[in-house]
């Protein structure tokens, strides 16, 4: 079966797009197993991302891995993003990681939105929104939408030695749920794509990346945390079982027939708060 082609993005839209990680604690240099890369994240204001909520979660996807009052990860550990890693052995060293914390988010939609920790911080560039009269029209002109990825997934199965964020062909858009508040694109994406942006031809940002789906079945594209395992003479084949589940995972969400994002013009109170957020900085 064909790879499907994807192109490294201009600068400036690779500066607004990050791979988010949830590691020991943010420092310097942070190496996090691959486990601990959850997807992606892009900035919406100078010091803030969206991605998809059920990345931040356990493996039910619902139950939250960060505390409702000071949104920062549980147990001393802490939610990071950068724009880049590099392999090293089973790990991924984080360049320039920082660290961000839950400031809002829906169960409903499935988004939320994190906040730079350190105050001294900000993005040099963020996304803009489709508003509701830019969104794309079903006719046969229908504007095709790209999106821009960790492929958290082909990076670890692959001898890349670097992650970096992607960008996808530019796919037809086919139609929105009854509410026009998610939309379905052609087309499945790597996993680790959860949180990434759909955009258009002027680089706007139409909805945020949730699954892809593979005739009818869901194919999650959350990269799980590692499951705890018993020392004993089956590890070795424990292991190798979870990569042959993983590499089938990945490439059950690439090749799926179709991606699912949430439309965020349809998405008033997120709408709302980005606008706030940005006057307020």
């Amino acid at each position: 079966m064909e790879e499907r082609r994807v192109n490294t993005p201009p600068t400036l839209i690779t500066q607004q797009v990050f791979v988010l990680g949830l590691g020991g604690g943010c420092s310097a240099n942070m190496n996090l197993h691959y486990h601990d890369l959850r997807g992606t994240c892009f900035a919406v204001t100078k010091k803030h991302v969206l991605t998809a909520r059920h990345i931040l979660c356990e493996d039910d996807f619902v139950t939250p891995l960060f505390d409702a009052t000071s949104g920062k990860a549980l147990n001393g550990r802490a939610f990071v993003i950068s724009r880049s890693g590099t392999k090293v052995a089973s790990f991924v060293s984080f360049l320039s990681p920082m660290e961000v914390k839950v400031v809002h988010s829906s169960v409903e939609h499935d988004w939320a939105m994190l906040e730079l920790v350190d105050p001294a911080l900000e993005f040099p560039a963020y996304f803009q929104l489709c508003r509701q009269s830019e969104l794309p029209q079903l006719t046969a002109e229908t504007v095709d939408l790209k999106a821009l990825v960790a492929p958290i997934g082909q990076f670890i199965r692959s001898a890349v030695r670097d992650l970096e964020i992607w960008s996808d062909d530019y796919q037809r858009v086919l139609q929105y749920d009854k509410n026009h508040t998610q939309i379905i694109v052609d087309h499945g994406l790597y996993r680790g794509s959860c949180g990434s942006p759909y955009v258009n031809h002027r680089g706007k940002v139409v909805a945020l990346h949730l699954e892809s789906d593979n005739e009818g079945q869901n194919a999650s594209l959350v990269v799980k945390p590692a499951r705890k395992r018993n020392a004993s003479t089956t590890l070795e084949l424990t292991k190798r079982v979870d990569e042959v589940i993983d590499h089938v995972t990945d490439l059950s969400a690439v090749y799926a027939s179709t991606r699912i994002g949430v439309v965020l013009a349809n998405v008033p109170d997120l709408i709302e708060l980005i606008d706030e957020q940005n006057q307020i900085l």
